[in-house]
């Protein structure tokens, strides 16, 4: 098998540190005008458990590919928590998502992914 894969130019890497940058700052600022209470842990613990759960079940669209349905939940919870408990919702389920089900279903405890 020959792999024959380029290198990623410096421009690629520049790009995309300065939109990681960016998401980052946009999340601390959303984040940082939240009153925490036990309502508001309660609803992001549970809009990200929906999103984890969507993430385990993937839909079968066509043979050997799935979609995701991470969209749906994802958007209740910026509707009904507002975006910073969205952001958080979101990188904690998909932080589970992927270090569950993206290591390979070898690996994973998801029943969607058998």
């Amino acid at each position: 098998m020959n792999d024959t894969h380029e290198k990623p130019s410096i421009t690629l890497w520049v790009m995309v540190s300065i939109v990681v940058a960016g998401g980052v700052a946009w999340s601390a600022y959303l984040i940082s005008d939240l009153t925490w209470d036990v309502e508001l842990a309660v609803g992001i613990a549970l809009l990200s458990s929906m999103v984890l759960l969507a993430g385990s079940f993937p839909i079968p669209v066509a043979p050997k590919v799935k979609a995701g349905m991470t969209t749906a939940p994802l958007f209740a919870a910026a509707l009904v928590l507002g975006p910073g408990c969205a952001v958080i919702a979101a990188v904690v389920a998909g932080w589970r998502i992927r270090l569950c089900c993206g290591s390979g279903p070898h690996m994973c405890g998801c029943p969607g992914t058998r």
